[in-house]
């Protein structure tokens, strides 16, 4: 499986937690030329929770997906974030809406078969980025 393959796994093991955890989905794959937002989200509260995914596969070492979301990154998520806001209508009832940037990391093991969800896996979820 290569990396785009992992990626969209690890997209949609985290669309399916945030789910469990009574999120609803508003968009995914939010692309602009200059970064992308995973998933965007409302939870129970109705706040708009925008969200990176950082998959890995274990193959060894002390590396976790979560060190591949440099301060960099996170600088480009908030400006894509940033536009997203600009573009959209964040009202409701004339009260502005409240929002967060959350990461979910998921980190496959190094066996197992990824399509068919036979494998071991950990997700993290970090709220306020």
């Amino acid at each position: 499986m290569n990396h785009l393959e992992v990626g969209k796994r690890g997209e949609d093991m985290a669309l399916e937690y945030l789910l469990e955890k009574g999120m609803r989905l508003v968009e995914k794959n939010f692309w602009m030329p200059f970064g992308e937002i995973d998933l965007v989200m409302k939870d129970k509260e109705k706040r708009w929770i925008f969200v990176e995914v950082k998959t890995l596969v274990r193959r060894g070492g002390d590396l976790i997906p979560e060190d591949e979301m440099t301060r960099s990154k996170v600088d480009r998520f908030k400006r894509v974030v940033e536009y997203y806001i600009r573009r959209g209508d964040f009202e409701d009832q004339g009260k502005e809406v409240e929002m967060r940037l959350d990461l979910v990391a998921v980190q496959f093991g190094m066996e197992g078969d990824y399509l068919t969800n036979k494998y071991n896996h950990f997700i993290k979820h970090y709220e306020g980025i």
